[in-house]
């Protein structure tokens, strides 16, 4: 059996595999393409997931490496992204407010989770799917602003539009 904390710890590797990953084949894809695939599935996933957890332990367990998984697969993407757009005199500046807005994120989605589950009712799955569908709804409104943005591939990648 797998207990939370084994889950957790394979949490954090699959995490780590597939940010290094992710940036690899965004550079084959395209990265514009690949982002906006990976926060759709992610979306998808994150209005779903929630409310698995009234099933088995083990299905809710995968449920979320996969959530995991994708999460973290356009993160070095995304952040090779940033350092290559900038001008060379201003890169230290804007990855100094990437990183800054990435651990407030990191520090505030907890938060802002666990509010969510405490008004919706707590420990039960249909607040799990509206703390779910919470980082769903954040995921796509930073995928709405990728789309706004559109920004542009980087030099030795695929063309994605």
């Amino acid at each position: 059996m797998f207990t939370p904390a084994i889950i957790a710890m394979c949490l954090g590797l699959v995490r780590t595999v597939t940010s290094v990953a992710g940036n690899e084949v965004a550079r084959k894809l395209g990265r514009w393409r690949y982002n906006t695939c990976v926060m759709t599935v992610s979306i998808g996933l994150a209005f779903g997931i929630g409310f698995a957890s009234g099933g088995s332990y083990g299905l809710a367990a995968a449920l979320c490496l996969v959530y995991a998984g994708l999460i973290w697969a356009d993160t070095s993407s995304l952040t090779a992204g940033t350092v290559v757009s900038a001008e060379p005199e201003r890169r230290g500046a804007k990855m100094a407010v990437h990183s800054m807005l990435g651990y407030f994120s990191g520090f505030l989605g907890p938060l802002a989770l666990g509010a969510t589950l405490d008004l919706a009712g707590g420990d039960n799955p249909h607040a799990w799917g509206m703390a779910f569908m919470h980082l769903g709804i954040v995921v796509l409104v930073g995928l709405i602003i990728f789309q706004v943005l559109r920004p542009r591939d980087l030099a030795g990648e695929r063309a994605a539009r």
